[in-house]
């Protein structure tokens, strides 16, 4: 878990908010008597999707740049 916590700490707060409170408002309003449900889910649905952002970024986007900086720190 330490090498994704950075694109977990960045990507997590967008996530809440566009997608937490849209969802939020969403399923409120299609499902009004699970209201309480919708509350206490939405906050877990937009952890694990945030979690799955930050392993496909540290993935595909920052371990080649981490590859860049070893690569560069060995040729000096």
């Amino acid at each position: 878990m330490g090498k994704i916590s950075y694109g977990l700490y960045i990507i997590h707060i967008p996530v809440r908010v566009v997608i937490g409170n849209t969802l939020a408002s969403h399923a409120t309003r299609l499902w009004p008597k699970y209201e309480t449900l919708i509350d206490w889910t939405t906050p877990w649905f937009c952890f694990f999707f945030s979690l799955s952002l930050a392993v496909v970024s540290f993935r595909y986007y920052e371990s080649f740049f981490l590859r860049l900086m070893v690569e560069k720190g060995n040729k000096n």
